[in-house]
């Protein structure tokens, strides 16, 4: 729980993290997944997304230049698709004339 970094050893924030030391760790704890530092970067993009971070929020909040950079978390979350089809409106009556009927109904 440290207040500004994820990568923390004993309370110290690190710097620089190894490739090498970071496989052992993770070695150690288990993990079967081929860890890399620029993992943590793919994690944290991944986990805004699923937030709710919109993509444009998370080019500027990530630093990438280009939006196809962040398009590639957009998949995480269809919850922007379904604010956008809201938005319009478009097949909003087709929609109320084919509820579905009640339970039980023939």
């Amino acid at each position: 729980n440290h207040p500004t970094r994820v990568l923390v050893y004993q309370g110290r924030p690190f710097d620089r993290v190894n490739q090498r030391s970071l496989q052992r760790a993770a070695d150690r704890a288990v993990v079967e997944k081929h860890v890399h530092p620029h993992l943590f970067r793919h994690t944290w993009a991944s986990w805004h997304i699923m937030a709710g971070t919109s993509l444009a929020e998370l080019q500027a909040l990530g630093g990438w230049s280009k939006v196809d950079s962040v398009l590639i978390y957009a998949h995480l979350s269809a919850d922007h698709l379904r604010q956008a089809a809201e938005r319009s409106g478009i097949g909003r009556d087709w929609m109320e004339t084919k509820k579905a009927p009640a339970r039980g109904a023939s």
